[in-house]
């Protein structure tokens, strides 16, 4: 059987394609980067680091046993993450969120977590628990500051 519907005109065919394509997969600047001379290159990474020293931005949360601390790395080639992939993260990011505000919820309330032995009464004592927040009634809906 064929098809009766009619052909599809020339911004109903590009607008179709243009909703199947593939996100960009960063060539283009792969291939500027690519191109530059390596000092150049050197050069815009010091230059870049520098300005986010000066604006104060860093990461460091993570230390190892020793007490070292490894900085946030910069790197001049963007990570880029395709939309699947993205919403993947997101995904997991927002799910990593609900259970640490519903965690902080619980600690800050009726601490039924701790109660029944699935977190340490420690952390009660511990500096970083803001004691004026115990039992008090949020009225944000989240929790996390």
């Amino acid at each position: 059987m064929t098809s009766t519907k009619p052909p599809a005109s020339q911004s109903e065919s590009s607008q179709s394609q243009s909703q199947t394509q593939a996100a960009p997969t960063g060539d283009v600047v792969m291939d500027y980067l690519n191109q530059l001379e390596p000092g150049h290159r050197r050069d815009i990474e010091r230059q870049s680091r520098r300005a986010l020293d000066e604006a104060g931005l860093s990461f460091d949360a993570f230390q190892d046993a020793r007490g070292d601390r490894s900085g946030w790395r910069f790197d001049l080639a963007p990570l880029l993450i395709q939309q699947a992939d993205w919403k993947v993260l997101a995904d997991g990011a927002i799910q990593r969120a609900r259970m640490i505000d519903s965690a902080l919820a619980d600690i800050y309330g009726p601490q039924a977590l701790i109660r029944e032995g699935l977190l340490p009464t420690s952390m009660l004592a511990a500096p970083e628990f803001i004691r004026a927040a115990a039992r008090w009634e949020q009225p944000a809906e989240w929790r996390l500051f």
